[in-house]
């Protein structure tokens, strides 16, 4: 089924039950964030408050918030894309026009994917002065630093190019007519944006609120630099993305569409912003987009999300993506059988991929051109295992870790490196260190006991509480100073088959693998967090030697964990069955 705009999406989710509309007045700041937080963990259906208070537009939330309304969207599995292209490609090379002819309806999705001009749409029925103070713009957190859009489709084009991008980041409510523009580091339109400031020229920025699902989630995807994500929508959706025409393309049924620009000479300070990290961003400076008109529906619905610690959303979205790219990544890199990268960690976080060797430490090539591709190179921690290994399953990764980790040999550091935007662990804005876990063949080595964690507790009197996962990886909860902790413990014979120490923040879930993986991944810099029991230098190498350690403690300079007020927990309680009488 083809979905040309958000409503007819809509409509046919309100058919099969996946759509609820919320009558009552409900507010977007904190109220129905947390409202939707609370039924994307239910894995329940997508929100349509009608009467947002302030606002007469309706608000749109949790639209992805199952894989179901994501296979819905894009009319068959997400990985199914993928593997037509590599199929279609592979049949070109083999079978030459033959190959084409008989994939004809791959060939006709390729036809489709341009992008097709139109003289009017729906997305003109009104056109006004801006006034951002009349949308429903949700205020997710409490501590946010104002309203933000959370899923806004931003179009920009390099300048002096034909070539546009579609991509989505936040933008921060300033006043009525401008916002921030939170470019972050390998986004395109980021790379939109640096060109313009060597030109000192302002940069054109058109804004689309609302659009058909395969133009929303061709934006979601990390598409390599200078694919156009409409004419992918086109692919995806198997017939061309309507657009007005101009210095920008704008897609005609879009909701609303807000247009403006941004001037490379003046930046403002943004946030702090509660996302998928689930900690506060830290304030900093970026782009201010001002916007010039707004042209929408007459009955425009205006379209949000909640991001923060998992699962959310962006759960569900992140997975998809790693379905559609996988089959490409296979394609270009064969000796790649599988990858994951954690939701529970913000998918940057924590990266595995599994490698089927043909020669020694072919999976080094694997990881290091993973690592410098796009915003996979964003990634910080990187574990490479053989195809034995689910690399979903989080045990079954640390496991291997034990079989076939040497750390004077299997352990990579980089450091100083380009960062996410997002790491608040980082040693410095978009600057830190990576690392590499190379474990795909196993070393020869003694078996060793395991402790219990009774044992553990007993002989370190500073850990509070602690975890063991598959005999390789000992989590604790310090009594007191973390390092020093550490430091006791990495020497100490009786951890037996421990290979690492890592020590976690009282609000960690010892129980809870989701808990275990965000606490710890999200909360450290290689760099400076981890240690080693012993380091040798031989000439300009260094071999860590034995265990290793690592200090995921929340410190003093990190931003706090995001937490709701009580005051709205209890509203949203006391008023749930109004929002959901039935």
């Amino acid at each position: 089924m083809r979905f040309h705009d958000l409503r007819s999406f809509l409509s046919v989710l309100e058919s099969k039950g996946q759509l609820v509309r919320i009558i009552s007045e409900v507010d977007p700041f904190l109220e129905a964030p947390e409202i939707a937080a609370r039924v994307v963990r239910e894995d329940g259906p997508a929100l349509l408050f009608m009467n947002p208070k302030g606002s007469s537009f309706p608000l749109l939330m949790n639209l992805f918030g199952s894989m179901n309304r994501i296979r819905l969207a894009l009319g068959k599995e997400p990985a199914e894309f993928g593997e037509e292209m590599v199929h279609f490609a592979h049949s070109a090379m083999e079978s030459g026009i033959w190959g084409p002819i008989q994939n004809w309806k791959t060939g006709l999705r390729f036809l489709n994917a341009r992008a097709k001009e139109v003289n009017g749409g729906p997305v003109l029925e009104v056109t006004e002065e801006p006034d951002l103070g009349k949308m429903p713009v949700t205020t997710s957190w409490p501590k946010d630093g104002g309203r933000f859009f959370t899923f806004p489709l931003v179009i920009t084009c390099a300048p002096g190019t034909k070539r546009h991008n579609v991509g989505i980041y936040r933008m921060q409510v300033f006043d009525r007519q401008t916002t921030g523009m939170h470019w972050q580091i390998e986004k395109g339109g980021r790379f939109h944006y640096s060109a313009s400031e060597k030109k000192h020229g302002k940069l054109s920025v058109a804004v689309a609120i609302g659009a058909d699902p395969a133009l929303l989630l061709s934006a979601v995807l990390p598409l390599p630099e200078g694919v156009d994500e409409m004419a992918f929508a086109g692919f995806l959706r198997g017939s061309p993305t309507r657009v007005l025409g101009g210095a920008l393309r704008i897609p005609a049924n879009a909701e609303m569409i807000l247009e403006g620009e941004v001037d490379p000479e003046y930046r403002r300070a943004e946030g702090p912003f509660g996302d998928h990290y689930g900690h506060y961003s830290k304030q900093a400076d970026f782009p201010v987009f001002r916007i010039k008109q707004v042209r929408r529906r007459r009955d425009a619905i205006f379209h949000a999300t909640v991001v923060g610690k998992p699962p959310m959303e962006d759960w569900h979205l992140g997975v998809m993506t790693l379905d559609i790219m996988k089959p490409l990544l296979r394609f270009m890199h064969p000796e790649i059988i599988d990858i994951w990268a954690y939701p529970e960690a913000g998918f940057h976080n924590l990266q595995v991929l599994s490698v089927d060797e043909r020669y020694g430490r072919e999976g080094l090539k694997s990881a290091f051109f993973l690592m410098g591709s796009g915003q996979a190179s964003l990634a910080k921690f990187v574990v490479v295992v053989d195809p034995s290994v689910d690399v979903r399953r989080f045990d079954q990764v640390i496991a291997a870790l034990g079989r076939n980790f040497d750390p004077r040999e299997d352990f990579f550091l980089f450091s100083p490196t380009s960062t996410d935007t997002l790491d608040f662990a980082c040693s410095g804005f978009e600057k830190g260190s990576k690392a590499l876990f190379f474990a795909t063949r196993r070393k020869i080595s003694k078996p060793l006991p395991t402790p219990t964690p009774a044992d553990i507790r007993a002989r370190f009197h500073d850990v509070a509480d602690c975890t063991i996962i598959a005999e390789t990886l000992l989590v604790f909860k310090p009594r007191g100073e973390a390092r020093s902790t550490i430091e006791a413990m990495l020497p100490a014979a009786e951890l037996g088959s421990i290979k690492f120490v890592a020590a976690v923040s009282d609000d960690i879930d010892l129980r809870d693998s989701m808990s275990i993986v965000w606490g710890l991944f999200t909360r450290f810099d290689p760099g400076k967090d981890m240690m080693a029991e012993s380091v040798e230098v031989q000439g300009i190498k260094l071999r860590l030697q034995g265990r290793l350690g690592i200090d995921a403690t929340l410190k003093g300079e990190y931003p706090q964990p995001l937490e709701m007020e009580p005051e709205i927990k209890k509203r949203v309680d006391s008023r749930w069955r109004e929002y959901f009488p039935k």
